[in-house]
């Protein structure tokens, strides 16, 4: 199911992508570089002209802009080895496996159908009892086959109950149980920095960054970064959900301009003139050694899109990282390729290693 909800998503992106931008996509190219953007990806799979049709006039030129479905089908199942990803991609295994200080503090979880306590003991839950456990603002969310923002609540206290901000639906176990199924956490929402909160108020806007541990020298590096905005009004700074993005640059700098995912750029959003104001991130230098530490802790996998917030005091926190269907797209539409110079060794390791794909973990 998760699979097919989120090729729909691809699909109707890029189709609408292709109705918006027909101009670019039927720009006549020369025979010779379609060409030789597929022999770069030969090794591996077939290329299709359309990614570097798009993406080379979007953030950049270049024949290592990924062509999505190799990048599902072939890079991220020899990077991310799939017999390894259930226990990595469930959020309720994220305090295990990095450790509970560098999340939002958690209240509840429950594992098929069971519920547990931040620390994983058991707990024998009734509607009444839930209430002790709960804070004025909180977080709820599907902790397994999730993406793009599908399967969060966000609950706030209304006089002697909660109310989910969307549906201002009431707040019950049989709600959640009904809503999220039987795989789900409780988190805190999370007062951000001022600075990611002037960009958008009623959204915990995040910074969507990719590392890579480096097949030749195991090194973790931070390789692309963009920053998600949400829309004034809105709890949702994802792509699909609504929001924007932008690029930012090696320095923490954010770029002139923000995008949405039919790749629409704009100077504005919410009142801000991104071309007018120079925009840094805070504590950039820190942001990335967090990036770098969190891709030390995942080494099964050697290639992670994190998001990660700034709290109240500038600090990095982590909400969640995806290590399948990661959709280089946001990348490669405003600042380039996502791999940059890495690409040309995880293109001869993936070419090496093509054997190790199993044909039932493959993304269509």
């Amino acid at each position: 199911m998760f699979d097919y909800i989120l090729s729909t998503i691809y699909v109707r992106q890029y189709k609408k992508i292709y109705n918006q931008h027909k101009d670019i996509l039927n720009k006549k190219f020369h025979k010779a570089e379609l060409k030789a953007y597929k022999t770069y990806w030969r090794s591996i799979g077939k290329a299709n002209s359309i990614y570097y049709k798009l993406f080379s006039q979007m953030g950049g030129v270049g024949y290592d802009n990924v062509p999505e479905d190799l990048l599902h089908n072939v890079i991220e199942n020899i990077l991310n080895p799939p017999q390894y990803r259930g226990y990595f991609s469930d959020k309720n295994m994220y305090d295990r496996i990095l450790g509970n200080d560098i999340m939002p503090k958690t209240y509840l979880r429950r594992i098929q159908g069971v519920y547990y306590d931040s620390e994983y003991s058991l707990l024998n839950l009734s509607e009444k009892n839930i209430e002790e456990l709960l804070p004025e603002n909180f977080i709820a969310k599907k902790t397994v086959d999730t993406s793009s923002g599908i399967g969060v609540r966000l609950f706030r206290r209304d006089g002697n109950c909660w109310k989910e901000v969307q549906s201002q639906e009431k707040f019950s176990l049989h709600y959640l149980n009904q809503s999220l199924g039987e795989d789900y956490i409780i988190q805190e929402w999370m007062t951000q920095s001022k600075f990611m909160s002037s960009l958008c108020r009623s959204s915990i806007n995040k910074l969507r960054l990719l590392v890579y541990r480096s097949v030749e020298d195991n090194q973790v590096r931070l390789l692309n970064s963009v920053i998600r905005i949400g829309n004034e009004g809105s709890y949702m700074d994802n792509a699909h959900q609504g929001g924007v993005f932008a690029g930012i640059d090696t320095d923490g700098n954010i770029h002139a301009k923000v995008c949405n995912q039919y790749g629409d750029f704009s100077d504005c959003h919410n009142g801000i003139n991104f071309k007018e104001r120079h925009l840094q991130i805070p504590n950039w230098e820190n942001v990335c050694k967090f990036a770098c530490s969190v891709g030390e802790k995942i080494p099964y996998h050697r290639c992670v899109n994190l998001d990660v917030m700034l709290d109240a005091d500038n600090n990095p926190k982590l909400i969640e990282f995806n290590i399948r269907a990661m959709g280089v797209w946001v990348f490669q539409f405003v600042n380039g390729p996502a791999f940059g110079k890495y690409t040309p060794e995880i293109i001869n390791y993936c070419a090496l290693n093509k054997q190790k794909i199993r044909s039932e973990y493959l993304y269509y």
